[in-house]
């Protein structure tokens, strides 16, 4: 666990080599513009394709990065529109 003035942050990593980041303060659009600005641009040969999911308060939101068409890697992107949710998003990434 981390804590900084900003709030109580979370790092896990899997077996399967996913590793998330749970994020308990915040402004969750602001989260995902600034997630969305990390994303590689068109120069770098790089391309991304993002998929959205909505079920009931939680939209979550795939990135996933390729080269030549072959995927690299998956962003993955959680967040809730409840009011006063105890976890505002969670950021996951995934090597293909």
């Amino acid at each position: 666990m981390i804590s900084s003035s900003e709030g109580k942050f979370f790092i896990t990593q899997l077996d399967n080599g996913v590793c998330s980041l749970f994020i308990n303060k915040g402004n969750s659009t602001e989260i995902q513009k600034n997630l969305e600005n990390w994303l590689p641009p068109e120069s770098t040969g790089l391309t991304y394709k993002k998929e959205v999911f909505k079920d009931k308060n939680l939209t979550t939101t795939n990135y996933i990065i390729s080269k030549n068409g072959k995927p690299l890697e998956t962003w993955i992107y959680t967040s809730s529109s409840e009011k006063n949710a105890s976890l505002v998003a969670v950021i996951s990434h995934q090597m293909n």
